[in-house]
């Protein structure tokens, strides 16, 4: 779980800068689904050792804000 969550913040590291069209190619070019609104609102959900991590990328007028929100289910292996 730790390796996922290092991997996909250092994929997200790179976004810094770009404007929503690029972050929105880049993203979904990695799997991310992606609606446009008010905002770019990009989400991609990955599944491991029993956990839900809900990884989203929000883009507006302040800028890139990247985050996830991990959700787990039962007994966790150690």
């Amino acid at each position: 779980l730790e390796l996922a969550l290092t991997r996909t913040s250092c994929k997200l590291a790179r976004l810094g800068g770009k404007d929503a069209p690029a972050v929105q190619a880049d993203l979904q070019a990695n799997g991310f689904a992606c609606e446009q609104g008010t905002r770019l609102d990009c989400r991609i959900e990955i599944t491991e050792g029993g956990c839900l991590l809900d990884w989203y990328v929000v883009v507006d007028e302040a800028g890139v804000h990247p985050g996830y929100e991990k959700t787990c289910t039962g007994a966790q292996p150690s």
